[in-house]
């Protein structure tokens, strides 16, 4: 139990709503509902009653000044909003007094938790002071001004000092909240980018965006909607990212060295996400510069091919786009972007099975599905995540249909996706597939792990042959005997998923 968990069991005896702080909204909060348990290994004399007041608290604080600035920013209150803000205005009360319960009058924490709100309130002020003038954006103004609208929190590890009798603040705790505000200020003008610059708020990432314009001469050129496509395409984004992971690791530094173990594990997830998002802005940059090289390919005119000759014409600079590609990368095709990251394995084995199925033939073909053969562990989406039933379900379809042998361990595996009722599943193992989304197990992943028309007319379509007519010959005790039978049983009994795809793909499955 969080010590934020520990101050409600006691509060909501008072009347506190659990309604009022959903697992969605505290899931996003969670640095500022956690920051006395990533400290707590610091002030290891202060009982657990001590900790979770101030992880109330200053949770609640938090909470509160979010709403009054969301508020003051809204043109327009609706009534939602109205009830959610007086509802805050009591438990911000339930702090306040809680808060003068812990400390008596002469305490030197009512002087730094002053010096604190001022700093939050001058930093306001400034912000919108440079939203009129739109000044340079210098890195000293930035850290300034983000410094500024952390200083609330700096208020927890006073709070923290003054209960475990501490005559001076403890710096490097001070130090690692104020990076670890910086990088989230750096991630947070990248995402607000498009709205902060609707709103007319002025940010170190627009102004970057402005010099980048100027320079190139642009600035007159492109209209403010455009700014956006400008941040991304500059490498500006990336630049943010970068600075982002920089403070991550200044504070992840501290962490180690302080003994802070669960925070550390919160940074490193937080560079994670950070370099998966870079990752994802290369990829989509990468794409973007192919197109452009692919401008000069020839194109089919019109939408509607209306003779054989185009058909083919349209084929042959479809397999030549896909074999170049092969190529340039000879371990198989990528495309796509995910929470799970690049798709790979699914990609290619789809791919695989299209130009087979079509009659094509080249070495680089022929060597990958040579390299698939002998990889039976294959069958993801990507090194990086468990094996799936529609990966396998196209590995094991594009080397039937070329007439490879297929490994049975591969088999047996693959025809674990098929569920009770004859249809097919994404996944099977739901625990480790929300350990490696990074959603809360309670969350629930049953969606992946239910059979689904679009995976079971693949497996359909591979086990009964299709068009395709590869399916090789099976001998008595083929583990493919059962699959086929109890996935056709499953369509004339109209069950589940089945029922659905049978509608639509009928004549492969007959």
């Amino acid at each position: 139990m969080s010590y934020f968990d520990a101050y409600f069991t006691c509060a909501n005896r008072t009347g506190m709503q659990r309604t009022d702080f959903p697992a969605e909204t505290l899931n996003r909060q969670q640095f500022y509902v956690r920051l006395v348990d990533f400290f707590a290994p610091a002030y290891s004399r202060l009982s657990r009653e001590s900790l979770a007041t101030i992880a109330g608290v200053g949770y609640l604080y938090f909470q509160f000044y979010l709403s009054v600035d969301t508020v003051m920013d809204e043109k327009e209150l609706h009534e939602e909003e109205k009830r959610m803000l007086l509802k805050r205005l009591t438990y911000f009360e339930q702090a306040v007094s809680n808060l003068g319960r812990s400390f008596p009058p002469n305490s030197p924490f009512w002087t730094r938790f002053g010096d604190c709100k001022q700093q939050f309130y001058r930093a306001g002020a400034q912000e919108k002071r440079i939203s009129q003038i739109r000044p340079g954006f210098t890195d000293a103004l930035f850290l300034e001004l983000a410094e500024g609208k952390s200083a609330l929190c700096y208020a927890t590890i006073h709070a923290l000092d003054c209960l475990d009798d501490r005559r001076e603040p403890s710096l490097p705790l001070l130090e690692c909240i104020r990076d670890i505000h910086l990088a989230f200020q750096y991630r947070d003008d990248l995402g607000d980018f498009g709205k902060d610059l609707a709103a007319g708020q002025w940010t170190q990432a627009q102004d970057w965006v402005r010099i980048y314009l100027q320079q190139e001469g642009l600035l007159q050129e492109v209209t403010p909607a455009e700014w956006h496509s400008v941040l991304y395409t500059s490498g500006i984004a990336h630049r943010m990212i970068d600075a982002a992971i920089h403070r991550y690791e200044d504070a992840l530094s501290r962490t180690v060295t302080l003994g802070l173990h669960e925070l550390a594990d919160f940074i490193r997830r937080e560079i994670k996400d950070c370099t998966g998002q870079a990752f994802e802005i290369d990829l989509l940059l990468r794409k973007t510069e192919a197109l452009c090289r692919r401008a000069d390919l020839p194109r089919i005119k019109g939408l509607v091919l209306d003779s054989q000759y185009e058909a083919e014409c349209a084929e042959t600079v479809a397999t030549r786009f896909l074999l170049e590609g092969l190529n340039d990368h000879p371990g198989g095709w990528t495309d796509f972007m995910t929470t799970a990251g690049e798709g790979t394995g699914w990609v290619t084995g789809y791919v695989a099975l299209q130009l087979v199925e079509s009659g094509v033939t080249s070495a680089a073909l022929d060597r990958l599905l040579h390299e698939l053969q002998g990889a039976p562990e294959r069958g993801t989406y990507n090194q990086s995540i468990q094996r799936d039933g529609d990966s396998c379900t196209f590995l094991y379809g594009a080397l039937t249909t070329a007439r490879r042998a297929v490994d049975p361990s591969f088999v047996s595996r693959w025809t674990e996706f098929q569920d009770g009722d004859g249809g097919w599943a994404t996944y099977r193992d739901g625990d480790s597939l929300a350990e490696r989304l990074e959603i809360p197990v309670a969350a629930g992943v049953a969606g992946w792990l239910s059979p689904k028309a679009c995976v079971t007319a693949a497996a359909a379509y591979v086990l009964a042959g299709g068009r395709a007519g590869g399916n090789q010959e099976h001998g008595t005790g083929d583990p493919l005997v059962y699959p086929v039978g109890h996935l056709l049983a499953g369509v004339a009994k109209g069950k589940g998923a089945v029922t659905c795809q049978y509608q639509v793909d009928r004549e492969y499955a007959d």
